[in-house]
């Protein structure tokens, strides 16, 4: 039960950590918007302005930490249930497969 109660609480953090950097990308991608409008009407200054703020950047940390959340969530579902508390997790996690455009 300690593996259970350390993977839910590692898929916590992980899924934690995904909404931060999802929140910071889109603080950044409406600053830029704010900054100069629309990647296809000045490219070199969305360019620009995206090297100075970072929003490629933070675009790449929300991958990654999609990524790892990802894999967190297939470890526990994969993992079997050693309780009640364990059984309820796995079915309110949905699980994602390849066919998911996620």
């Amino acid at each position: 039960m300690a593996d259970e109660h350390y993977s839910r609480a590692r898929w916590c953090a992980a899924r934690h950590r995904l909404i931060e950097l999802c929140l910071r990308q889109q603080v950044l991608e409406k600053r830029l918007f704010v900054m100069v409008g629309s990647p296809s009407d000045a490219p070199e200054a969305w360019k620009a302005a995206d090297q100075q703020i970072g929003y490629s950047e933070a675009v790449q940390d929300e991958e990654r930490a999609a990524a790892m959340e990802d894999d967190v969530a297939e470890m526990l579902w994969n993992m079997p249930a050693e309780s009640i508390v364990g059984a309820t997790s796995q079915v309110s996690f949905p699980r994602r497969n390849a066919s998911d455009s996620s």
